[in-house]
């Protein structure tokens, strides 16, 4: 992976809720369907990309489901990156995944960038966390002289999204001082998937965002379980050398 004088593009997708049994339905949605068309709108959009896979990979966490969305990104000789969500395990992943690390927290260095994955996934529980060597790690990479700018990637986003029922399964553990790591200057934009929406706000210089779900999308601002009736999308990142970047979500129409 190089970076250019003309950007980098990264592609997130996130919550894909793959199931091991083809005929399975998450809320009457045919998630396998919904992320081909995702997958191959982006592969059509954009000549050269980065993915990365930001969680709830699976729906069951069946070996099914992952050995099916590997066959997808190698059918399309796609690179990519993958961190866990609360709906996945990770135990198979490293014969299914070969080609990525599947040992949380780890990074990928692009000069002048880093991207930093984080695994905010919690043993047996909907909501997350940052954990102790999470957050150890992100200090020794902020103070590291390899990467001038990093882009932070997890499943949890550690900012409330304004759903009541939502936040109440963010991260929990760990956010205070995630939150105060984050406002390095090196630090530019923290990705998030978990909530099956897009939204953003901005802590000093970074700005953290949220993106659609490949399949069902829930109602912004909802205090209680809703879905919306916004369409599945991906976010569009791009990078330039100077530490400028742009973000932008794209839906299927």
């Amino acid at each position: 992976m190089t970076l250019s004088k003309t950007g980098k593009n990264l592609v997130q997708i996130t919550d894909t809720h793959i199931y091991g049994d083809p005929a399975a339905r998450l809320a009457g949605t045919d998630t396998r369907k919904t992320f081909i068309q995702v997958l191959d709108l982006i592969c059509s959009s954009h000549s050269s990309f980065h993915l990365v896979l930001t969680g709830d990979i699976s729906m069951d966490g069946s070996e099914a489901s992952y050995e099916w969305i590997s066959e997808q990104l190698k059918a399309r000789n796609q690179t990519y990156s993958i961190l866990p969500g609360n709906h996945d395990s990770i135990e198979p992943w490293g014969s299914i995944f070969s080609e990525v690390s599947s040992d949380f927290p780890t990074f990928t260095l692009v000069e002048p960038w880093k991207f930093v994955y984080l695994n905010t996934q919690v043993q047996n529980e909907e909501y997350g966390q940052v954990c102790s060597d999470s957050l150890k790690f992100l200090r020794s990479h902020i103070a590291a002289k390899d990467a001038s700018f990093l882009v932070i990637f997890m499943h949890h986003p550690p900012f409330s999204v304004g759903s009541n029922w939502i936040d109440k399964i963010g991260v929990k553990a760990g956010r205070d001082e995630f939150l105060r790591l984050i406002q390095h200057p090196k630090i530019k934009l923290v990705v998030s998937g978990h909530v099956h929406q897009e939204s953003q706000m901005e802590i000093g210089s970074v700005k953290l965002v949220t993106s659609p779900s490949t399949c069902v999308q829930f109602k912004p601002y909802s205090d209680v379980f809703a879905l919306g009736n916004s369409n599945p999308g991906y976010r569009l990142i791009t990078l330039w050398e100077n530490g400028e970047f742009s973000t932008e979500v794209v839906r299927l129409t």
